[in-house]
């Protein structure tokens, strides 16, 4: 194996596991720290209308990222495959289509994110006295997506080989320079949302620019050739079969959260604020989990390229007991210290308080939704993309969707929205548990006829 390499088809599971998660979790946690450096500036020195404008955005944001970040998701599934399977061509294809589509797709969601920022926010019924600085935050947020399309495509590829250190590294890097610039122009030039959103796009372009160098000066099967930059389409189309579901599940995620958003707007600028303190701490408990799905749908993708079937329940297995651990013990360790990490944020004890409401629900029961996730990430390992996304169709918008519009209607208070999450989750979960019980058997069918054929010859 190469040094950034782990070998996922061999020896122990485990501890490669969180070789692999430890250094993603730290991509992502380092990536929310700059987040939250970003609303720590605005809420102490710019005002609580500032922050919640921001916060008002995050639901449009991943709306608009996920529906086309869910073809990564492609990408990982079908580099690792064809590594695993020892497919080099196959693989040398499918990177050189996906830098190109992840430009192509970068400059529409940076175009659409432009033209329908405002309109959106609107629907959402963002409150009258904040709409206008959300709406200039998102308009110059979206001007930096082509860069952060390309930093996490190219980032994804890089996973698909055990790679996570890398990306580390060059996200630290532009954090820093997110944060130097945050002080620049929020305190010294006075900018407010738009000093926050300008030097988050700086940032993005600096650590794309590292990473798109890495993929070209690299020597490895998996070099990007900035001379060919061209589009193959039977590799285009298998990351559209793998990405496109994905990219509804996660679309579907957004607009639920969308609906929830509008409820949390029903009740005023402080608990949209207090809503946005709380979820930006979630995040960290969230990349740390989500990094174990990561880690499960590389594992997954490249032992069933290399036909291994017998080391896929041990994986799914392994990546359960990992994202359990993490998550309880980030969402207490988060959740006792929620005084401390909310003053952080901002200084209005109305504030703080309206995010404690939040987070005392959420936190308790976050890792119930690392475990869904990581049911996802094995299940499309296994080369199924269509059936999570119609178990979260169900599970999830269509869930919280009539949570919302009865039980919350009904007993319209705060807590009853949040409560809509982990209920979710429980019925996600069941449902992912009867699905992979029988891709399963299915699985170990084929097992034993490759067996089989494999003794006859």
């Amino acid at each position: 194996m190469k040094k950034y390499e782990i070998d996922m088809c061999n020896g122990s599971i485990f501890p490669k596991i969180l070789a692999f998660s430890l250094p993603l979790m730290l991509t992502g946690i380092l990536q929310l720290m700059f987040n939250a450096a970003d609303i720590a500036v605005i809420g102490k020195f710019a005002g609580d209308d500032s922050l919640a404008a921001i916060g008002s955005t995050t639901t449009v944001v991943n709306f608009f990222v996920n529906i086309f970040m869910g073809l990564s998701i492609g990408v990982n599934v079908v580099v690792s495959t064809a590594y695993g399977a020892k497919q080099y061509d196959k693989m040398h294809r499918t990177v050189q289509t996906a830098v190109l589509v992840s430009v192509f797709l970068g400059v529409t969601v940076g175009i659409s994110g432009l033209l329908y920022a405002k309109p959106v926010l609107l629907l959402l019924k963002t409150p009258s006295d904040i709409i206008e600085k959300a709406a200039l935050y998102l308009k110059i947020y979206f001007l930096g997506l082509p860069a952060l399309m390309i930093f996490n495509y190219i980032a994804s590829i890089l996973r698909a080989f055990g790679d996570t250190k890398r990306p580390l590294y060059f996200l630290l890097l532009g954090g820093i320079i997110n944060v130097g610039l945050n002080l620049i122009f929020t305190i010294q030039l006075k900018l407010d949302v738009a000093g926050v959103a300008i030097a988050t796009v700086i940032s993005e372009v600096f650590s794309t620019i590292l990473i798109v160098i890495c993929l070209v000066k690299t020597k490895e099967c998996y070099r990007y050739n900035i001379k060919e930059f061209k589009l193959y389409t039977q590799e285009l189309f298998e990351m559209i079969k793998v990405g496109l579901p994905a990219a509804i599940n996660s679309s579907l995620f957004s607009v639920s959260n969308m609906i929830i958003q509008s409820g949390v707007n029903s009740f005023g600028s402080v608990v949209v604020a207090g809503n946005s303190v709380s979820s930006s701490v979630e995040g960290f408990v969230y990349t740390s989990m989500d990094s174990v799905s990561q880690a499960t749908l590389s594992f997954t993708g490249q032992n069933v390229g290399a036909k291994k079937y017998n080391r896929l329940n041990k994986i799914l297995t392994n990546s359960l007991i990992a994202v359990t651990i993490i998550g309880l013990f980030m969402g207490f360790t988060c959740l006792s210290l929620s005084g401390l990490l909310f003053r952080i944020y901002t200084n209005s004890p109305a504030v703080m308080q309206a995010a404690k409401v939040r987070s005392w629900v959420i936190m308790p029961t976050y890792f119930m939704c690392g475990i869904m996730n990581v049911f996802i990430g094995s299940i499309r390992g296994h080369g199924y993309t269509v059936l999570p996304t119609l178990i979260s169709a169900v599970g999830i918008l269509v869930t919280r969707a009539v949570w919302v519009f009865t039980v919350f209607k009904k007993f319209h208070i705060i807590q009853m929205l949040y409560v809509s999450w982990p209920v979710s989750y429980l019925i996600v979960i069941a449902a992912f548990v009867i699905s992979y019980i029988i891709i399963h058997k299915i699985i170990s069918k084929k097992h034993i006829e490759a067996y089989i054929c494999c003794e006859q010859t």
